[in-house]
Order: structure tokens, then sequence, then C-alpha cells
């Protein structure tokens, strides 16, 4: 993470800002703190940006108006953290992925595959199904949904529409 300190922190430095502040903060706020910080990479547009839209940060998930006073004192001010160690350097969050992405349109139309897919059986939101009919529509030939598949019927209408297989 490069700090450019004439821009107010983006949303990796905002999660770092939050995670160094739950170190001092009671056991409540800390778990408030944490589950942003946590949260802060998978927010859709950069806090900074909100703010210049003139949006209220609640918007984003795990900010209330606590943390929004917080975060906005960061941006406001410029605030940025020191470089985090290894074990969180050099992540993009979702935004910064948008936007880069953004700039190459030829790179989505390279994407084959798809190795880190969820249903709903763990943390996701579709069925296998609904998964492999999407892939499919996107050109992907190959996905692969993470997770345990306890209880879901995998049957040969599914596996059709799998242009390509790996052997086991």
């Amino acid at each position: 993470m490069k700090a450019c300190v004439d821009l107010p922190p983006n949303n990796a430095e905002i999660a770092e800002l939050l995670s160094l502040e739950s170190g001092n903060a009671s056991y409540v706020l800390q778990r408030a703190f944490r589950r942003a910080a946590r949260s802060a990479f998978l927010w859709e547009v950069e806090a900074r940006d909100l703010i210049a839209q003139k949006r209220p940060l609640t918007e984003l998930a795990h900010v209330g108006p606590f943390l929004e006073k917080q975060i906005r004192h960061w941006i406001r001010w410029k605030e940025h953290p020191p470089r985090p160690p290894p074990l969180r350097q050099e992540f993009y969050t979702l935004a910064e992925s948008r936007t880069r992405l953004a700039q190459t349109p030829s790179w989505s139309a390279r994407l084959r595959s798809d190795l880190q897919m969820h249903t709903h059986w763990s943390d996701g939101s579709g069925d296998v199904r609904a998964m492999a009919e999407a892939a499919v529509a996107r050109g992907r030939d190959l996905v692969f949904a993470d997770n345990e598949l306890i209880g879901e019927r995998v049957d040969e209408a599914l596996l059709a529409l799998a242009p390509k297989r790996v052997p086991a």
C-alpha cells in the first residue's frame, strides 16, 4: 500500500487505521473497528469518494455514526497509517480492483476461469446450477465451487453444462 500524502486515505489504508484503532478501544468498539476494517476491502466505492459526493459513510457495510465520524476525520486530515505488517500488504480493495480493471477492459475478455466461487452452502448466495449457468453465459471454461456441497445434488443435467471436465 503506497500512501500518497496529497490524497485522503483509500479504503485499504482506512482498513489499516481501523485495525490499529481497535487495539486502543473497549471490547465493544474493538469488535466494531475490526468488523469495519475487514469490510473496508469489500466496499464497492472509496470512502473518500462518498464524502466528495456528500453521501453518508453509513452506506458502507459495518459503518455506523460513530465510525463514520472517525473515518471522516482521517479523510479530512489526510491521515495515513504506517506500512502494514507483511501479512496485510499488497491487497487490492474491491473498489481499487474495479478501477484497475476498468483501465484495462481487454483483461475481462481474457478471463477463462473462476476458481473461487461459493454457493449458498457456505457464504455465497447462489446454487451450483445458477453459478454454472452464469459461468457458461460469461464464457468461462472452468469453474470451481470452493466450499462443502453438503446435501446438494449435482445431477447429469448440471454436469452437461460444463464444456470441459478435469480428470480427478
